[in-house]
């Protein structure tokens, strides 16, 4: 098959799902089989399981499994789901992506290894050993305010002839790197925003979608922002880029994903509970957050008419 006939992973938006939990730090199962319900309803086009929002870091190898698991037997091949693998051991990251195979995921999202400070022949090393581990595509994530370290485009560009490196996820703000690594994606590769406040601007680069973190709680929202953007009106689109502006701030204005759980708990979806080392956002420091929200709640609304 030709490259250039390879579809992507997705087009449009992929809701990073954050994980819900009870009163005792368990998985609340209820409450996400409820939360990907609403998401397949809103028409998302990819869900991602055991990514950052659903504090992966926090779950255990079974958690993990079962939350993948879990997600596939509600989703059933209706979208496309992306299960978080990344750690930043070479030989879990592997593990994790077999797990994920198994487990149900149609393609695995991995973050470049941080605290370790890998050299760019240690990444490269590294994303081929979690290619060659599985037949699922690989994202990989580049996310420097987190892990430490930066990705190249020429390491990227290096990376994208394994043939199951499919895609990178941009959480890079420097919108001059970003050019650079877009102009030189091979055809049948794609790049996605990691950014909820940069999603047309990758998308008018070339870009194929966004991973959101804000379409936890609006996914109608951010789904319309971008089919607009795919059918050529532009209007619409940047309205509604910017009415999610202020939403977009006030969700990393902690770590993430300590304000979205807050605010899917104030909006009824699930508890407000994080697991240690995170810890929940006190009442005032949520009044903005809510502020926004109820605005945006009513465009969520008009949405879904």
């Amino acid at each position: 098959m030709e490259k250039s006939h390879i579809k992507p992973v997705f087009r449009g938006v992929a809701t990073a799902l954050v994980t819900p939990f009870d009163d005792s730090g368990g998985i609340d199962y209820g409450a996400l089989e409820s939360i990907i319900k609403r998401q397949l309803s809103a028409n998302v086009d990819a869900l991602v399981i055991n990514g950052t929002t659903g504090e992966a870091s926090a779950l255990t190898r079974q958690e993990r499994c079962d939350n993948i698991a879990f997600a596939a037997d509600i989703i059933k091949g209706k979208v496309p789901l992306i299960a978080g693998t990344g750690s930043n051991c070479t030989a879990t990251v592997v593990k994790f992506t077999v797990d994920a195979a198994k487990s149900g995921a149609d393609a695995v999202l991995s973050v470049v290894p941080y605290y370790s400070k890998a050299t760019q022949e240690g990444l490269i090393k590294h994303f081929y050993a979690v290619a060659d581990a599985s037949n699922l595509p690989v994202i990989i994530y580049n996310v420097p305010s987190r892990t430490g370290m930066k990705l190249t485009y020429r390491c990227a560009e290096k990376l994208f002839r394994h043939k199951n490196i499919r895609a990178i996820k941009q959480s890079e703000t420097n919108m001059s790197e970003n050019m650079s690594l877009i102009a030189r994606l091979p055809r049948g590769k794609s790049i996605y925003s990691g950014n909820d406040e940069m999603t047309l601007s990758i998308l008018s680069a070339g870009g194929e979608g966004v991973i959101s973190v804000a379409s936890n709680a609006f996914p109608r929202v951010i789904k319309r922002m971008c089919d607009a953007f795919f059918r050529g009106d532009m209007r619409l689109g940047a309205r509604l880029q910017k009415d999610t502006a202020l939403l977009s701030e006030q969700l990393f204005r902690v770590v993430n994903p300590v304000p979205i759980k807050a605010l899917m708990s104030y909006l009824g979806v699930c508890k407000n509970v994080v697991r240690l080392p995170l810890t929940t956002m006190r009442y005032g420091e949520c009044k903005k957050l809510f502020s926004v929200a109820e605005r945006l709640a009513e465009r969520e609304a008009e949405c879904a008419l």
